[in-house]
């Protein structure tokens, strides 16, 4: 399963390292892909990951400052 974040204020190729590290430090994250240029980033999932742990996955961002998640497509 791959959930999609666009993702506010990513400006640069740090800026998609902090949004990979922060998906990546959750539970159930097979890989992250994060694009400054689009503003996206592509969480692609465990199988067997709940749906009701997919909020936790839309506040990934919340403890870095500056970046927020602005819609979010599966």
């Amino acid at each position: 399963r791959v959930v999609v974040f666009k993702v506010s204020q990513m400006h640069c190729e740090n800026c998609e390292k902090k949004i990979r590290a922060a998906f990546e430090a959750l539970p159930g994250v097979k890989e992250v892909t994060a694009s400054h240029e689009t503003g996206v980033a592509e969480v692609f999932l465990e199988a067997g990951v709940p749906e009701k742990t997919k909020g936790m996955y839309e506040k990934a961002l919340s403890g870095i400052e500056g970046y927020e998640v602005t819609g979010v497509e599966e």
